[in-house]
């Protein structure tokens, strides 16, 4: 339908006055603060999905400090206004953000844009690379590792020298491509492989690699998800998240299967008030008063086990 309003007015033949060119001075437009505090944004996915749900999800999860208003501008397109930087500046840095598995696509606005015709084909990602020689965790190598992935963006300067040799930096990814697994490095005529993982990397094809779909719904690779030939999978999200809080809790269900008799039990059983779960030596229990409404919360709903991180909207 678009193409053939599109040829329609190619063919219209404009008056005298309609060709004439307007100059608009904005010098007295109050709009630029607003708009530097707007961001687009689109789900990455092929599947339909509950918008309402998803402008409620991400205003529990982000709480700003101020309003938030979110506008839908298509089916699957959003208007984030945001009426303080530091709020709009905690969504752009802390992300990648995703509903139900589905990664959020952000753009901030120039208020120039037709936003039906903007093109969301990045993503910015912390990628830590394993491996990598003691003498080589530097920003300088950080870069040229980015370079090999997409856009270097920042770099984790507090990443500690250990047995795990990790180097954090992130980066923007083009997600038209599948996420790359790793690099060939060769350091003193030494061939290594350093390995990639990304921090909250959302839901992904564990067939072509790539982004916006599973397995069940890839075009390009016909296989099954216990084919020993799959070339990707949850191995490419760390084990833990980097924030202090998130690996307690994780950490914690590490220790219910082999721990001591009192955390043999599943997670998706362990009430968080009432069984001893957490490792705080004296009580074994979170510092939250129990309430009503959350009384029936098990430690397996604490945490999105496919990012690697905790539920925002729960944990603070």
């Amino acid at each position: 339908m678009s193409t053939g309003l599109e040829d329609a007015w190619q063919n219209l033949r404009l008056t005298a006055d309609e060709e004439q060119v307007v100059i608009v001075d904005d010098a007295d437009d109050n709009t630029d603060e607003l708009i530097s505090l707007c961001l687009l944004g689109k789900l990455h996915t092929q599947c339909s999905f509950n918008p309402k749900a998803t402008k409620s999800v991400f205003c529990n999860i982000w709480k700003p400090s101020k309003e938030l208003v979110i506008r839908d501008l298509d089916s699957n397109l959003f208007a984030f206004q945001f009426f303080a930087a530091s709020d709009r500046d905690y969504v752009l840095n802390e992300g990648p953000w995703a509903f139900d598995g589905s990664l959020l696509l952000l753009k901030q606005m120039t208020g120039l844009e037709v936003p039906v015709e903007v093109e969301f084909s990045t993503a910015c990602f912390w990628v830590k690379a394993y491996d990598v020689p003691d003498k080589k965790q530097t920003i300088s190598f950080a870069r040229i590792l980015a370079s090999h992935i997409g856009e270097f963006v920042s770099y984790d300067d507090a990443t500690v020298f250990g047995i795990d040799k990790v180097l954090c930096f992130r980066v923007d990814i083009d997600i038209s491509n599948p996420s790359r697994r790793g690099i060939y490095i060769k350091v003193d005529d030494r061939q290594m492989w350093i390995r990639f993982k990304y921090v909250k990397l959302p839901d992904f094809c564990c067939g072509c690699g790539k982004l916006g779909h599973v397995l069940a719904g890839c075009n390009s690779v016909q296989i099954v998800e216990d084919d020993p030939n799959l070339q990707y999978g949850s191995w490419l999200r760390p084990l833990l998240s980097t924030d202090n809080s998130t690996n307690m809790i994780i950490d914690a269900t590490t220790v219910i299967n082999p721990g001591p008799e009192a955390f043999k039990r599943d997670e998706h059983a362990l009430n968080i008030w009432d069984d001893r779960w957490l490792p705080r030596p004296t009580s074994f229990h979170p510092i939250t008063p129990k309430t009503d409404a959350w009384a029936d919360l098990k430690v397996s709903d604490l945490i999105d086990h496919n990012m690697a991180c905790r539920h925002e909207s729960l944990i603070r």
